[in-house]
């Protein structure tokens, strides 16, 4: 751990500087890798020009020392022996006021050097994108050039060629250098040539494109050393490059017209400081006085703790137990952060801040005075609502603003900004206070959340690495083979429209759920599960509707209400019931006055003959640890540029989100330790089984998360895999049409999902399979069911009801297989379902014309749904932290819809625009 947080410090924001650099540019480029080398060196350079020309600066300064005590330091040495010449050459330093440790201020640009080598080392050796990519005689960026062999032995060109350049920038760099400032520079090109011989040719191009920068600076700054001459080239070259870009036609889309913009924009910066460049004045006032260091660390420190913990906390305490997994738990993602963003703030930035002029620090420290307010504006009040995020820091819609929100909010920003740089100028005393209490205000909200987040994870008892190999687990319901079996399987999300591709493409899975009926035609009345779950688990008591018209009562004692019927029922007559993982049974967030979790299962204790268990992150496959790496690298990486990008402007969010890769330049995607979790519940059902003999009525309802845990698996076996991004499609054909419906799987998002629909069904079927090898399977009554369906970019174009709504998102999987339809194969039935006939389709059978106990009201449904049935449509912002103290759904005018009959009808739809709820 403790190295870990070193290299963050130091190494990783580098690293992630590279990264974000590199990925940016490819994406801009085309594609190009070559274009991605060159681009990333040149903005590296630039970033680094004004910390170089200063360590530059310094060395001259310190040179211009050292020559000035020449004459006297050589006569003491020459004079005096021993400890008499030591006392007398200290007593001289000190009377010209210099320190021997300033002696390392002719090394600053070494010292600079390695830590941009390590980073760009640990980056550039391992990228994929660099591999099998090629450019003239360099015929893999990923591999040394190999130009020429000599018997066994090959000669690398390249790294010869930068070499070269690193001595010729050399010999005009050290034009009236000393010998030991010689012997550093050209020791220092030997070691690189060492160091980089055999190292993959993109990482010698790209430092050879430094060399070439190196020179061209030394060169120019030996013929230039003029401020405004060096802005005026500055500005043309900025100019120049993005003419480049517009006639070159890689300017196609407003992003990258506001990216050319940026670089225009960017490169006016040297000249203009040098156009405004002012003498000091004569008694040395300061924009902050004497303050300016401290409100520079103030501000570092506060800024490291928004970044790292405050946004991270607030989007971690939201829903905590989906941050804790076999990878990595909240409060090691908050380290890694925390000390990443220190590495920004605290170390790298300070380089700059420490190496800069006194006007140069007043400006870091106004800087961080602006960014901390403006941050904290951004992450406060905008880029609300933008529906549920997964662990990996991906919303399940592309966030959107309206062009307005950008304007205002960017307006906003500006606006404090100037406002700050009065308040700074003319009350410049009060800014150190003013920081110290922001960070005490951060500080605040990181012990709130942080106390939020432990405590739902205390009483969740989650622990990590403690999850049991699925083959070692014990058995957890009965069924039995002389007696009567219900089997509910809540697949959250499962996709219902994906099944008829499924089969077509899984043929062997059609023989396996062999009398089965599906029910395309399924009507579910939430999009999220706190919505949708109560009337799947309760019946038409507990649409939406319903429950909000209970307006006196509790939504969480409603929804647990709902999860009783039919444990409730069953007991009554005579079923032993096993209820796994119930949703939202101790709430919809933890409950701290109760010290509950939202999995508890203490409402059920007082009904007999039920046993309710939550196994969530109990059971794990023994897959390689690459899939565990992989998942807790890329949730640290993603977490960093979530906390990023809810800090900018509004008008660089989507930027910086790029669809929730936040430009990794990683060019395969794995399967997600949390697929991998979920998915051993399924798999683990056989071994989770008892089988019994006697006569007796089970009853088993199991809620599973496989199915909205979309992932990339390998795309014939479904099996856990890395796969290329570029060739995420694998063999499937990027579009299939069945019934005249046709499917497109040309985006990740849609395969992604499709991949763990398929996994979980065959994991379903691989139990299926062992019910028939015990003698299991006639005597067992199956539902297979999901709470809702999907709401991202993938949306089933034959399901549109109006140019705005689709209602995939409201078409829930059903199918069911009664006692003894076996060697029936697949019914497909075009009556309309919904969730809300799951209780009766569990009871049918064995209850005559049931009722809901706690209401008194009939389960059968049919004649309802020949009425309008209220279907809530608002689903975001993520209400559970208010839920809990709520009486009802969240509404809004124009979030509800009424559907009767059947989903398909664009008819049967209608939108409720008067109808109106809220908290």
């Amino acid at each position: 751990m403790i190295l870990t947080i070193l290299y963050n410090l130091t190494i990783r924001p580098l690293t992630l500087i590279f990264e974000f650099i590199f990925s940016f540019m490819y994406k801009f480029g085309g594609g190009s890798p070559l274009f991605s080398l060159i681009a990333l060196s040149i903005v590296v350079n630039l970033l680094c020009l004004p910390l170089y020309r200063r360590a530059d600066a310094i060395q001259e300064e310190e040179r211009i020392k050292q020559d000035s005590m020449k004459r006297w330091v050589e006569h003491i040495k020459k004079t005096f022996k021993g400890d008499e010449r030591y006392m007398i050459l200290t007593t001289y330093y000190r009377q010209q006021n210099y320190k021997q440790l300033s002696v390392l201020k002719s090394s600053i640009s070494l010292l600079l050097q390695i830590p941009f080598f390590i980073a760009a080392f640990r980056f550039l050796t391992h990228l994929d994108l660099l591999k099998g990519a090629s450019f003239w005689f360099l015929h893999n960026l990923g591999a040394p050039d190999h130009m020429f062999q000599i018997g066994s032995f090959y000669i690398n060109i390249l790294p010869i060629i930068m070499t070269l350049i690193n001595v010729c920038s050399a010999v005009v760099y050290l034009r009236g250098a000393t010998i030991s400032q010689k012997i550093q520079t050209y020791g220092l090109a030997v070691i690189f040539l060492v160091l980089l011989y055999n190292s993959p040719s993109g990482l010698v191009f790209y430092w050879t494109c430094n060399q070439i920068f190196s020179l061209l600076k030394n060169v120019f700054m030996k013929l230039v050393p003029n401020r405004k001459v060096l802005g005026i080239c500055v500005s043309l070259a900025g100019i120049i490059v993005a003419l480049i870009f517009i006639f070159k036609g890689y300017v196609n889309s407003p992003k990258r017209w506001v990216f050319v913009i940026v670089i225009v924009l960017a490169a006016q910066i040297p000249l203009l400081m040098a156009l405004l460049k002012k003498k000091k004045e004569s008694d040395g006032k300061r924009f902050f006085g004497k303050n300016g260091l401290k409100v520079y660390l103030v501000g570092g420190l506060f800024l490291t703790l928004l970044i790292g913990a405050v946004i991270p906390l607030s989007v971690i305490a939201s829903s905590p137990v989906e941050f804790v997994t076999n990878f990595n738990t909240p409060i090691s993602l908050i380290i890694n952060n925390v000390s990443t963003a220190a590495g920004f703030f605290l170390v790298w930035i300070s380089v700059f801040y420490y190496l800069s002029s006194s006007g140069g620090r007043d400006f870091f420290a106004f800087a961080y005075v602006a960014f901390s307010f403006v941050a904290t504006v951004n992450f406060l009040f905008f880029a609300k609502g933008l529906g549920f995020i997964s662990e990996y820091l991906v919303y399940d819609s592309q966030p959107t603003f309206s062009g307005t929100a950008k304007i205002l909010n960017l307006l906003l920003c500006v606006a404090i900004v100037v406002a700050l740089y009065f308040i700074c100028k003319y009350l410049y005393k009060i800014m150190p206070y003013v920081m110290i209490v922001m960070v005490m205000g951060a500080v605040g909200l990181i012990i709130t959340n942080g106390t939020t987040t432990s405590k739902v994870i205390k009483d969740a008892d989650i622990k990590l690495d403690t999850a049991t190999p699925i083959e070692e687990a014990e058995p957890l319901f009965k069924l039995s083979k002389n007696g009567q079996n219900v089997v509910v399987l809540m697949m959250d999300r499962f996709i219902s429209v994906f099944l008829p591709y499924i089969l077509q493409e899984q043929p062997q899975l059609a023989e396996k759920l062999d009398g089965f009926v599906y029910y395309p035609d399924n009507l579910t009345f939430g999009g999220v599960t706190y919505e949708a779950l109560p009337a799947l688990v309760g019946g038409y008591d507990y649409m939406p509707y319903n429950v909000n018209a209970r307006s006196d009562e509790l939504l969480i004692d409603k929804h647990c209400e709902a999860l009783k019927v039919l444990p409730t029922i069953l007991s009554e007559n005579g079923f032993e019931s096993t209820i796994i993982n119930p949703g939202y049974s101790g709430g919809y967030f933890a409950d701290k006055s109760k010290g509950t979790s939202p999995r508890d299962t203490y409402i059920f204790d007082d009904i007999e003959n039920v046993n309710a268990i939550n196994i969530v992150g109990d059971y794990k496959i023994n897959y390689p640890s690459a899939f565990t790496d992989f998942s807790k690298n890329r949730q640290n990486y993603n977490m960093f540029f979530y906390s990023v990008m809810k800090s900018v402007p509004l008008l660089a969010q989507n930027t910086i989100y790029d669809e929730g890769r936040y430009y990794t330049t990683e060019n395969k995607e794995g399967t997600t330790e949390v697929f991998l979790q979920t998915v051993a519940e399924l798999k683990g059902l056989p071994y989770f089984t008892e089988v019994v003999e006697d006569t007796g009525r089970y009853y088993m309802y199991l809620e599973n998360d496989a199915s909205h845990s979309p992932t990339v698996l390998d795309p014939k076996t479904y099996e856990p895999a890395f796969v290329s991004v570029n060739n995420m499609l694998g063999d499937r054909a990027a579009s299939v049409t069945i019934d005249g419906h046709t499917m497109n799987f040309d985006n990740e998002l849609t395969i992604t999902h499709y991949n763990a629909d398929v996994a979980a069904l065959m994991a379903v079927a691989e139990w299926l399979d062992y019910l028939r090898a015990n003698d299991l399977y006639d005597n067992t009554r199956i539902i297979l069911v999901s709470d809702h369906g999907t709401y991202n970019e993938f949306k089933a174009d034959w399901m549109q009801v109006t140019d705005s709504f689709n209602c995939t998102r409201y078409n829930s999987f059903l199918m069911v297989k009664d006692f003894n339809s076996s060697g029936t194969g697949i019914t497909v039935s075009d009556k309309f379902m919904t969730n809300a006939d799951v209780p009766y389709l569990v009871l049918e059978g064995f209850v005559d014309d049931p009722v809901n106990p706690f209401t008194g009201n009939p389960l059968n449904g049919e004649e309802i749904k020949h009425t309008d049935m209220y279907v809530t449509t608002r689903t975001y912002p993520d209400p559970r932290t208010k839920l809990n103290t709520a009486t009802q759904f969240p509404g809004g005018k124009g979030r509800w819809w009424s559907v009767h009959d059947s989903i398909f009808d664009p008819a049967n739809w209608t939108r409720q625009k008067n109808y109106d709820t809220d908290y």
